[in-house]
């Protein structure tokens, strides 16, 4: 009953009406702030990468950084070439398959490998997409590039 009667009073409902409204829209923001935060958790894990996407882009990735640097030192393309490029391939399949290790976050996922004697991240995923190492990195740890 006493709450009826603050409010039956005009001047009190008056008075506090801006009050109540700044106190829902601050409580509204939050609530829509923790909404979207869930909704990016909840799809952070539905689209968390699996094992063979990591492998597949960092083949994707290798494959890019020596065929850029067969571009770079102007080997020839012809069939030798190709059979280089696909023996390389071939071989960072068979490394990726027995060196990589993967590791699942839930939310995103890892793969690291020995470089240079020390475990290094190879590739990120997260969101259902793969950020592999750049292709200096890549030419690096396959002994091509100049340190």
């Amino acid at each position: 009953m006493r709450g009826g009667l603050l409010l039956g009073n005009p001047a009190v409902a008056a008075a506090f009406l801006p009050l109540l409204r700044r106190k829902n829209e601050g409580l509204m923001k939050k609530f829509l702030f923790l909404l979207i935060v869930a909704a990016a958790l909840v799809g952070a894990y539905m689209t968390c990468p699996e094992k063979d996407k990591h492998e597949d882009a960092i083949k994707s990735a290798v494959r890019g950084a020596v065929d850029e640097y067969s571009d770079q030192k102007d080997v020839p393309d012809n069939a030798l070439t190709d059979i280089v490029k696909s023996v390389t391939a071939w071989g960072a399949s068979t490394v990726l398959n027995t060196q990589l290790d993967y590791q699942s976050y839930k939310l995103f996922s890892v793969c690291r490998m020995k470089v240079d004697g020390e475990k290094r991240i190879v590739s990120l995923g997260l969101f259902d997409h793969i950020f592999t190492m750049d292709k200096d990195d890549i030419l690096e740890a396959l002994e091509l590039k100049d340190k």
